[in-house]
């Protein structure tokens, strides 16, 4: 049987990369979905492969770090894909993820039953530990003066000090809801899922309390439909990478620089598609603008 894969992908920049992206990902009879963040003029993308289906305005998100509109998008791509047809696969990645695998190489190393994600760290509602405050502490970073990824990049001082203790007093508010899930997860946001886990976590997603509790954590993308996943019943049916130093991420090669004095995620190059491939990756992260160029002849050799 021929797998065929639905590729959800969200974007925000490297849009000179999409059109061979798309190419690809659009081959051998598989489907590209595309979420564009909504505060992107979408005029800036262009020159996609004809088949490329595209999340209109009222489907799009502004996708700020650590916010729940990343999970929004990722569900908007996989209802949109779910009601355009059937997929043994669905694969998120994004525009600055590059594939390292023909497509036929690909569907042979894919398990039609089997998905594929990742698994750094688990908690339980009663575990008073610092990682606790991510997940049962109350954040609000849908806001300029509160998110921690956009005060970060300015290097403002008054900036991130002002950011830090904003987010201390919004954690202070009391967060009356159940907790419903006995173990909590945190794994990369990047993943490859079969058609039935994906029906199962939509369904969830879509439950107000789920909602709720999700909406309010952390950097949610990397916990939302992890915890479902792990708490639901097609938990055998997933290949957890255990660890976030490990360059083996679900199917993504990423090098979170864990070991470096000041940890970060690293660029990847192409000189390091064959050093990727031997961790049995089949995706890489993150390409940086000034590289594309160096991508394209790659992206060309593995695209029929």
């Amino acid at each position: 049987m021929t797998i065929k894969i639905a590729f959800l992908c969200l974007a925000h920049n490297n849009f000179e990369l999409l059109p061979y992206l798309s190419q690809y990902y659009s081959s051998n009879n598989d489907d590209f979905f595309l979420h564009i963040d909504k505060k992107i003029d979408i005029k800036q993308v262009k020159n996609l492969h004809r088949n490329s289906i595209v999340l209109n305005s009222d489907q799009r998100h502004r996708t700020r770090w650590g916010t729940f509109n990343i999970v929004a998008a990722t569900l908007g791509l996989l209802e949109k894909a779910m009601a355009h047809g059937h997929y043994d696969h669905f694969i998120l990645v994004s525009g600055a993820d590059i594939p390292l695998l023909t497509k036929v190489d690909l569907k042979q190393k894919l398990c039609a039953d089997l998905s594929y994600m990742s698994l750094w760290q688990t908690i339980t509602p009663d575990q008073k530990i610092p990682a606790s405050h991510e997940f049962f502490h109350r954040h609000y970073y849908n806001s300029h003066l509160t998110n921690p990824g956009e005060a970060y990049l300015t290097k403002n001082k008054l900036r991130i000090y002002a950011m830090l203790i904003a987010n201390k007093l919004i954690a202070l508010m009391p967060r009356n809801i159940d907790f419903n899930f006995p173990t909590y997860v945190k794994g990369s946001q990047w993943w490859s899922i079969t058609h039935e886990l994906a029906t199962y976590l939509v369904a969830e997603m879509r439950k107000e309390n789920n909602i709720s509790e999700f909406s309010a954590m952390h950097a949610p993308d990397e916990k939302a439909l992890q915890t479902i996943a792990f708490n639901s019943p097609y938990a055998n049916k997933i290949n957890f990478d255990q660890s976030q130093e490990s360059l083996k991420q679900g199917l993504h090669y990423i090098d979170w620089g864990l070991k470096l004095a000041k940890p970060a995620l690293q660029k990847f190059s192409v000189t390091q598609v064959n050093h990727a491939k031997q961790f049995n990756c089949a995706f890489a992260r993150k390409v940086v603008h000034n590289d594309i160029e160096s991508f394209i002849p790659h992206l060309k050799a593995i695209t029929t």
